[in-house]
Protein backbone atom coordinates (compact mmCIF):
# COMPACT_ATOMS: atom_id res chain seq x y z
CA UNK A 1 0.00 0.00 0.00
CA UNK A 2 2.92 2.00 0.58
CA UNK A 3 4.53 1.78 -2.25
CA UNK A 4 1.46 2.76 -4.16
CA UNK A 5 1.03 5.93 -2.68
CA UNK A 6 4.58 6.72 -3.30
CA UNK A 7 4.48 5.47 -7.16
CA UNK A 8 1.11 7.72 -7.22
CA UNK A 9 2.81 10.56 -6.02
CA UNK A 10 5.93 10.09 -8.23
CA UNK A 11 4.00 9.78 -11.37
CA UNK A 12 2.09 13.05 -10.16
CA UNK A 13 5.45 15.07 -9.42
CA UNK A 14 6.63 13.45 -12.94
CA UNK A 15 3.34 15.13 -14.78
CA UNK A 16 3.47 18.54 -13.09
CA UNK A 17 6.96 18.77 -13.58
CA UNK A 18 6.04 17.95 -17.18
CA UNK A 19 3.94 21.41 -17.44
CA UNK A 20 6.64 23.52 -16.18
CA UNK A 21 9.42 22.45 -18.61
CA UNK A 22 12.00 19.29 -18.49
CA UNK A 23 15.49 19.00 -17.81
CA UNK A 24 18.27 17.79 -19.94
CA UNK A 25 19.60 14.61 -19.86
CA UNK A 26 22.96 14.30 -18.28
CA UNK A 27 24.34 11.26 -19.88
CA UNK A 28 27.19 12.31 -21.34
CA UNK A 29 31.46 11.43 -20.05
CA UNK A 30 32.46 13.35 -17.32
CA UNK A 31 28.94 13.46 -15.69
CA UNK A 32 28.59 12.14 -12.09
CA UNK A 33 25.89 11.47 -9.75
CA UNK A 34 24.58 11.25 -5.96
CA UNK A 35 21.70 9.37 -6.01
CA UNK A 36 19.49 8.35 -2.97
CA UNK A 37 17.16 5.10 -3.23
CA UNK A 38 14.13 4.46 -1.43
CA UNK A 39 11.07 2.49 -1.43
CA UNK A 40 8.63 4.08 0.45
CA UNK A 41 8.21 7.91 2.56
CA UNK A 42 7.97 5.95 5.98
CA UNK A 43 11.52 4.21 5.23
CA UNK A 44 13.43 7.78 5.24
CA UNK A 45 15.14 8.58 8.36
CA UNK A 46 19.27 7.79 9.59
CA UNK A 47 18.71 4.24 10.88
CA UNK A 48 17.36 2.89 7.13
CA UNK A 49 19.97 5.13 4.72
CA UNK A 50 20.86 4.55 1.36
CA UNK A 51 23.40 6.31 -0.85
CA UNK A 52 25.25 5.75 -4.35
CA UNK A 53 27.45 7.48 -6.51
CA UNK A 54 27.86 7.17 -10.40
CA UNK A 55 30.39 8.06 -12.99
CA UNK A 56 29.87 8.31 -16.58
CA UNK A 57 33.11 6.67 -17.86
CA UNK A 58 31.78 7.34 -21.84
CA UNK A 59 28.44 8.85 -23.24
CA UNK A 60 25.74 6.69 -21.80
CA UNK A 61 27.83 4.17 -20.21
CA UNK A 62 28.15 4.68 -16.16
CA UNK A 63 29.67 2.83 -13.46
CA UNK A 64 27.67 2.84 -9.85
CA UNK A 65 28.10 2.11 -6.32
CA UNK A 66 25.89 2.13 -3.42
CA UNK A 67 25.77 1.37 0.07
CA UNK A 68 22.92 1.29 2.91
CA UNK A 69 22.42 0.36 6.30
CA UNK A 70 19.62 -0.15 8.28
CA UNK A 71 19.16 -0.91 12.57
CA UNK A 72 16.26 -1.36 14.50
CA UNK A 73 15.53 -1.57 18.05
CA UNK A 74 12.28 -2.86 19.76
CA UNK A 75 11.93 -3.29 23.32
CA UNK A 76 8.27 -3.82 24.32
CA UNK A 77 8.97 -2.22 27.76
CA UNK A 78 11.26 -1.54 30.55
CA UNK A 79 11.73 -5.11 32.05
CA UNK A 80 12.47 -6.60 28.50
CA UNK A 81 15.41 -7.63 26.53
CA UNK A 82 15.88 -5.18 23.33
CA UNK A 83 15.68 -7.61 19.88
CA UNK A 84 18.04 -5.75 17.34
CA UNK A 85 18.18 -6.12 13.93
CA UNK A 86 21.25 -4.61 12.14
CA UNK A 87 22.21 -4.71 8.55
CA UNK A 88 24.46 -3.36 5.78
CA UNK A 89 24.84 -3.68 1.88
CA UNK A 90 26.93 -2.45 -0.80
CA UNK A 91 26.24 -2.78 -4.53
CA UNK A 92 27.37 -2.27 -7.89
CA UNK A 93 26.21 -1.95 -11.46
CA UNK A 94 27.36 -0.85 -15.03
CA UNK A 95 24.28 1.66 -16.23
CA UNK A 96 23.46 1.83 -20.29
CA UNK A 97 20.96 4.00 -21.19
CA UNK A 98 20.40 2.65 -25.05
CA UNK A 99 17.48 4.76 -25.24
CA UNK A 100 16.71 8.58 -24.94
CA UNK A 101 13.69 10.51 -26.22
CA UNK A 102 13.58 14.46 -24.67
CA UNK A 103 14.10 14.07 -20.61
CA UNK A 104 13.40 10.36 -20.48
CA UNK A 105 16.04 7.82 -20.62
CA UNK A 106 15.79 3.81 -20.33
CA UNK A 107 18.26 2.34 -18.79
CA UNK A 108 19.63 -1.63 -18.00
CA UNK A 109 22.06 -2.64 -15.21
CA UNK A 110 24.15 -5.67 -14.53
CA UNK A 111 24.64 -5.56 -11.43
CA UNK A 112 25.57 -7.64 -7.57
CA UNK A 113 25.45 -6.85 -4.29
CA UNK A 114 26.07 -8.06 -0.73
CA UNK A 115 24.64 -7.78 2.23
CA UNK A 116 25.20 -8.81 6.29
CA UNK A 117 22.35 -8.74 8.94
CA UNK A 118 22.08 -9.66 12.42
CA UNK A 119 19.07 -10.41 14.56
CA UNK A 120 19.74 -10.23 18.44
CA UNK A 121 17.85 -11.05 21.77
CA UNK A 122 20.33 -11.10 24.66
CA UNK A 123 18.38 -14.42 26.16
CA UNK A 124 16.94 -15.99 23.23
CA UNK A 125 18.49 -15.41 19.70
CA UNK A 126 21.53 -14.71 17.86
CA UNK A 127 21.37 -14.80 14.17
CA UNK A 128 23.26 -13.78 11.06
CA UNK A 129 22.50 -13.85 7.88
CA UNK A 130 24.89 -13.07 4.47
CA UNK A 131 23.01 -12.50 1.66
CA UNK A 132 24.65 -12.23 -2.30
CA UNK A 133 22.77 -11.14 -5.28
CA UNK A 134 23.11 -11.01 -8.94
CA UNK A 135 21.26 -9.91 -11.67
CA UNK A 136 19.85 -7.36 -14.18
CA UNK A 137 17.90 -4.14 -13.40
CA UNK A 138 15.88 -2.41 -15.70
CA UNK A 139 14.90 1.52 -14.74
CA UNK A 140 13.52 4.61 -16.39
CA UNK A 141 14.52 8.29 -15.47
CA UNK A 142 13.05 11.07 -15.83
CA UNK A 143 15.42 14.60 -15.82
CA UNK A 144 12.92 16.84 -13.99
CA UNK A 145 15.27 19.54 -13.95
CA UNK A 146 18.83 19.48 -15.75
CA UNK A 147 20.69 18.30 -12.60
CA UNK A 148 17.71 16.74 -11.04
CA UNK A 149 16.35 13.53 -12.30
CA UNK A 150 13.70 10.70 -10.84
CA UNK A 151 14.05 6.99 -11.61
CA UNK A 152 12.40 4.04 -10.85
CA UNK A 153 13.76 0.50 -11.49
CA UNK A 154 12.91 -3.26 -10.96
CA UNK A 155 15.71 -5.57 -10.71
CA UNK A 156 15.47 -9.41 -12.30
CA UNK A 157 17.83 -11.89 -10.91
CA UNK A 158 19.60 -14.27 -8.44
CA UNK A 159 19.51 -14.23 -4.52
CA UNK A 160 21.22 -16.21 -2.28
CA UNK A 161 20.89 -16.40 1.17
CA UNK A 162 22.88 -18.23 4.24
CA UNK A 163 23.58 -17.70 7.70
CA UNK A 164 23.43 -19.14 11.45
CA UNK A 165 20.93 -18.85 13.84
CA UNK A 166 21.26 -20.01 17.85
CA UNK A 167 18.34 -20.73 20.03
CA UNK A 168 19.71 -19.52 23.02
CA UNK A 169 16.65 -21.19 25.19
CA UNK A 170 16.98 -24.65 23.14
CA UNK A 171 20.28 -24.75 23.22
CA UNK A 172 20.38 -25.21 19.01
CA UNK A 173 22.36 -24.06 16.25
CA UNK A 174 20.64 -23.91 12.57
CA UNK A 175 22.40 -23.08 9.05
CA UNK A 176 19.77 -22.18 7.08
CA UNK A 177 19.76 -21.97 3.03
CA UNK A 178 17.52 -19.92 0.54
CA UNK A 179 17.95 -19.24 -2.99
CA UNK A 180 15.38 -17.25 -4.97
CA UNK A 181 15.08 -16.93 -8.67
CA UNK A 182 13.09 -14.05 -10.56
CA UNK A 183 11.87 -10.19 -9.96
CA UNK A 184 12.96 -8.97 -6.50
CA UNK A 185 11.41 -6.15 -4.10
CA UNK A 186 13.35 -4.61 -1.41
CA UNK A 187 15.94 -2.72 -2.11
CA UNK A 188 16.62 -4.01 -5.52
CA UNK A 189 13.32 -2.80 -6.47
CA UNK A 190 12.57 0.83 -6.12
CA UNK A 191 12.45 4.61 -6.61
CA UNK A 192 15.65 6.88 -7.06
CA UNK A 193 15.94 10.61 -7.05
CA UNK A 194 19.03 11.86 -8.33
CA UNK A 195 21.54 15.32 -7.96
CA UNK A 196 23.83 15.58 -11.23
CA UNK A 197 26.82 17.62 -11.63
CA UNK A 198 29.85 17.61 -13.57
Amino acid sequence: MQQKRVMITVGLVLMLAGFAGAGTPQIQQGSAALYFPFNGLSTLSYDNTNLGVQYFVMNKVTLGLGIGFNTERDKADNDDDPAITRSIRGDGAIYYYPIQKGAVAMYVAPEGGLELSTDYLKSVKDCSYYTLRGGLSLGVEWWVFDQVSLAASTWFGLQYQWGTEKDKILDTTDKPRNLKFGMAGSSADCIYISFYFK
